[in-house]
């Protein structure tokens, strides 16, 4: 009797050192759920993800719904959507709050207007500043702006045409990027200026063009 409990208590210290080891083994499985269940709820959190359309167009209208910028539009003058985003929110923001950074460029006036815009069922502007300066980046309205100048222009037709080229646009890549000259006496180093270069998937065309987006003008390379 004495040796058949003496098996079972070794048993019981058996089984009790196994199922320590278990859950100590599980630990590392247990942590590693926690954090993919952690970054799953970041990643499903709408306050976290990129701006959808919907929420671009919203924003990009509430600021131009702004008496400052509505007045600027109904005089004809040329206002630029630059930049759309998401904005980052400190830790401390109340949860499930978008809103959005926008800067729009008017160009007949100079002015660069940058504001925060509070997106959802009661969307507003909450604050808002007018510079005498331009945005560093290019907004996609510009880039395509000068696209079309570029295309539109006869010495672009020509030279696409003397590649063989019709001049669509499903036909070419055109590349971009701010130009920015350092000489003085050069209009690019105050004006918002844009360089295209011409290439199509077979061939890298000897194209280049320079858009000064300031006064629409055109100069082919």
């Amino acid at each position: 009797m004495n040796q058949v409990l003496h098996i079972c208590l070794r048993m019981r210290g058996s089984l009790a050192t196994l199922l320590a080891a278990l859950a100590l083994a599980m630990q590392p499985l247990a942590a590693q759920a926690q954090d993919k269940a952690v970054r799953i709820e970041k990643q499903e959190t709408p306050a976290l993800q990129p701006l959808t359309a919907a929420e671009i167009d919203q924003a990009t209208t509430m600021l131009q719904s702004d008496h400052r910028i509505r007045t600027s539009l109904a005089q004809s003058q040329r206002v630029r959507t630059v930049f759309v985003e998401r904005r980052e929110e400190d830790k401390n923001a109340p949860t499930g709050q978008r809103r959005a950074d926008v800067v729009l460029y008017n160009y007949d006036t100079n002015e660069t207007i940058s504001a925060v815009v509070i997106l959802g069922p009661s969307p507003s502007v909450e604050h808002m500043t007018i510079t005498n300066d331009q945005p560093a980046g290019l907004g996609t309205q510009e880039v395509e702006e000068a696209r079309q100048l570029a295309l539109a222009h006869p010495t672009v037709q020509e030279q696409l045409r003397a590649a063989g080229l019709s001049g669509r646009e499903s036909e070419l890549i055109i590349t971009h990027l701010r130009a920015q000259a350092a000489a003085p006496d050069d209009p690019c180093s105050t004006h918002r200026c844009v360089v295209l270069s011409f290439n199509t998937r077979d061939a890298v065309l000897d194209i280049a063009v320079v858009v000064d987006l300031t006064t629409r003008q055109v100069a082919v390379q």
